[in-house]
């Protein structure tokens, strides 16, 4: 019998050894959903309180049975300490036990307990050794027997439905979390995982990017351990090369503006990038070494002109190709300012940019495309800055706001000096405002 628990010591100590719980972890309380404790986990049994003259094995019947716990570590053999930890975490009133020698009051074998009458006192009795001792035979207290009840069952099942993983390097992989018939307290793998990958110890949840080969694919051995035991599954991961992919740079082809600078542009590609390198591009704009990005200011006018563009990284290449104008500087009239390639103007309170435009070409669509409905609110930003708005951080507005509506983007003049960008309207004509309370100015895209 002595060699049978050793070798079942020795297992659950391996099983604990490849998940990574450390000796000596602290208790919790299990909240499971299988045979879920609603105790304390001290010493590999689930602690209950007993009702009034209720035995120890009557309150474990439903729960695997009275275990030695009971008066191995709180009753007869036990401890005062360990006692008083039980009661601490089950929220009796007074958790510092009496230890009593015999029977108080017709109260006996009861191990570890708490009276819940007004004394409140909790006793550890080491005289009895029964578990079929009653909790408390007398009628004027109301004692609870503290009862270490069957073990926690290990799990019984554990899978993982997206196995077996096959992950392109360098490509944040989709989370795999298990699928776990019973609890678990933690979860370990072993090997290790491909570098950038990690398992959740507490969730059992594998994620991140991975960063080195692993190809042809290797098995790790995750386990799902709690105080019962383990249960282990056996997954394939792989890390197969990944050059870059799908890479484009939207809105080619372009049209800049000598001499004014243009919104930055981000590329569009799948997989990981190390770095980016082109042909020699139009003077004044660059593309970042490591981000990719097209920025800057171009300086000389040039008919339209493709250049090609290439993400790097260890596992290959992707290039792409942009089409670039640039064309002559733009010139605006009185109180205009150029930003994004066109020309801007305020609007006078209750006047549409259709008015606005009237004598500067007409009205242009990057009123709402920029800076409107189907723009930004840095673009609207800029736009404002450029105008001397007094406020030029906009807020984005989905509907009318106090009668005003159709802005796209303006600012109100008036104390507050609040500007909005208005994303429900999209009509060129709406007033810039019909609140007689503000003196609200549209800012209006105009052709020249």
């Amino acid at each position: 019998m002595r060699t049978a628990a050793r070798r079942l010591v020795q297992s659950l100590a391996m099983f604990a050894a490849l998940a990574g719980i450390a000796s000596g972890a602290s208790e919790q309380v299990y909240t499971g959903t299988f045979e879920p404790c609603d105790g304390y986990w001290k010493g590999g049994s689930c602690w209950w309180f007993g009702e009034n003259d209720q035995s120890c094995d009557t309150v474990c019947a439903d729960h695997g049975g009275d275990q030695l716990g009971s008066r191995l570590l709180t009753g007869s053999a036990g401890d005062s300490v360990i006692c008083g930890e039980l009661l601490t975490a089950l929220n009796v009133i007074n958790p510092l036990p009496v230890t009593e020698q015999v029977s108080l009051g017709g109260i006996s074998g009861l191990g570890c307990g708490s009276d819940y009458t007004n004394n409140a006192t909790s006793y550890r009795f080491t005289s009895t050794t029964t578990s079929s001792a009653s909790s408390a035979s007398n009628g004027s207290l109301y004692f609870r027997r503290l009862c270490a009840c069957g073990s926690q069952p290990a799990p019984t099942s554990l899978s993982y439905a997206s196995a077996p993983l096959q992950l392109p390097r360098g490509v944040a992989m989709t989370p795999a979390s298990p699928t776990l018939v019973g609890y678990a307290k933690s979860y370990g793998v072993a090997p290790a995982l491909p570098a950038g990958l990690q398992l959740n110890t507490t969730t059992g949840v594998i994620s991140g990017t991975p960063t080195a080969l692993q190809n042809p694919g290797q098995s790790h051995l995750v386990v799902a351990q709690n105080s019962g035991g383990g249960k282990s599954v056996s997954i394939n991961v792989q890390v197969y090369p990944q050059a870059p992919t799908n890479f484009s740079y939207p809105g080619t082809p372009y049209i800049f503006n000598k001499d004014v600078a243009i919104t930055p542009i981000s590329p569009s590609v799948f997989g990981q990038v190390t770095s980016y390198t082109s042909d020699t591009m139009p003077t004044g704009l660059s593309v970042h070494p490591t981000t990719g990005v097209i920025s800057g200011t171009p300086t000389v006018q040039q008919a339209a002109q493709a250049y090609s563009i290439t993400a790097h990284n260890v596992d290959g290449t992707a290039t792409t190709s942009v089409n670039i104008t640039v064309q002559a500087p733009i010139s605006c009239g009185s109180g205009g300012q150029a930003v994004g390639g066109t020309c801007w103007y305020f609007g006078q309170n209750d006047e549409s940019c259709t008015t606005v435009c009237t004598t500067h070409g007409g009205y242009n669509a990057a009123t709402l495309s920029f800076a409107g409905s189907g723009g930004s609110n840095a673009n609207c930003g800029q736009v404002l800055t450029a105008l001397g708005a007094f406020n030029p951080t906009p807020v984005t507005a989905t509907a009318s706001l106090n009668g005003i509506s159709g802005m796209g983007c303006g600012s109100d003049y008036t104390n507050e000096a609040t500007s909005y960008r208005f994303t429900s309207a999209t009509t060129a004509g709406a007033n810039s405002g019909s609140d007689p309370g503000l003196y609200f100015r549209r800012a209006c895209s105009c052709n020249n």
